[in-house]
């Protein structure tokens, strides 16, 4: 009279088993992921802040030193118009 309740529960124990290991896989392989994501856009969020304050810091020395400062414009456009 017992052994049909333990098997019962043996059957559900078994199909837990099943349906929770892939999910715990697949969890943790899109956990990985997600920190990896998330570190390659905190790498490049210090790399464009790096480059704005470097941009920033130059266009505050050129205005300290009396030189116009044209904003978006180009190296390109720049010693074109000089030439």
């Amino acid at each position: 009279m017992v052994a049909p309740g333990i098997a019962e529960a043996l059957l559900a124990t078994a199909l837990g088993l099943v349906a929770a290991i892939p999910a715990v896989v697949i969890y943790n392989h899109l956990a990985r992921q997600t920190a990896s994501c998330r570190a390659q856009v905190a790498d490049l969020t210090a790399l464009v802040m790096r480059l704005v304050s470097r941009d920033l810091g130059r266009m505050q020395a050129l205005t300290a030193s009396g030189q116009v400062v044209r904003l978006g414009a180009s190296r390109d456009s720049r010693s074109v118009a000089g030439e």
